[in-house]
């Protein structure tokens, strides 16, 4: 170990290649799925990394300076190479862990979504939520009479810290156009919708609300249910 910790300090390739490899292999281990490993997959090679960048000016200090630069440049280059290769990762990293600490209260009126939505329409304003092909992919109906041309669409919230849900994605997705009419008519979204927020098999409570704008740009809300739902996982 202390030959080690000597070549380590001394040697300046030595820091280069142990943040290399501390980067590669925590690529690979951010796929355990554990909240734990993902910021130590993330972290450790970022201390590496630090470390070798330390030990790099150090060597300048010491008029080591050919050793010094060539350790602070190929640090430099393995920094770029793995902020790079973490970026594409990333992009199609399934897990956020979003809904591993969400408890669903027990006081609450908790709808579930359903496979087959079964809508009714009667004289008030209603809605459902079903589910899609894959858990976190939803679609929905309502019931609604209006009496000018507008767009209805959902806004979610995670009920216990009023999370906005899938904000950049969920009003787009959801909206849906209605004409004037002298009775409740029943309109479904003819495709779905993504709530990002979470993991499959980590469900939690959130609050779906039906908005109406009409073609001022006037909003209003229209009624809200709870639903117990999943994140889609890429």
């Amino acid at each position: 170990m202390k030959k080690f910790l000597s070549a380590y300090y001394n040697i300046w390739y030595i820091p280069v290649l142990t943040a290399a490899a501390v980067s590669i292999a925590g690529i690979f281990t951010l796929m355990i799925p554990y909240e734990a490993v993902a910021y130590l997959s993330t972290g450790l090679p970022f201390l590496a990394l630090l470390v070798s960048f330390i030990l790099g000016i150090i060597k300048l200090f010491k008029k080591q300076y050919l050793n010094g630069v060539l350790q602070f440049f190929f640090t430099a280059l393995v920094s770029i190479i793995g902020i790079f290769a973490a970026s594409i990762f990333m992009l199609f990293y399934p897990y956020d862990y979003y809904a591993n600490n969400l408890e669903i209260p027990e006081d609450i009126d908790l709808n579930i979504p359903r496979d087959t939505l079964s809508l009714t329409c009667s004289d008030i304003t209603d809605f459902e939520i079903g589910n899609e092909f894959q858990p976190g992919l939803y679609t929905y109906a309502f019931c609604y009479s209006t009496g000018e041309n507008g767009i209805i669409y959902l806004k979610a919230f995670e009920i216990n810290h009023e999370d906005p849900l899938s904000t950049k994605s969920l009003q787009q997705r959801s909206a849906i156009s209605v004409v004037p009419s002298a009775n409740v008519v029943r309109y479904q979204l003819d495709g779905h919708f993504s709530i990002f927020e979470g993991d499959w098999d980590h469900p939690y409570a959130a609050r779906f609300e039906l908005w109406f704008r009409n073609e001022n740009g006037s909003e209003r809300k229209l009624a809200e249910k709870i639903y117990k739902i999943e994140g889609w996982m890429r």
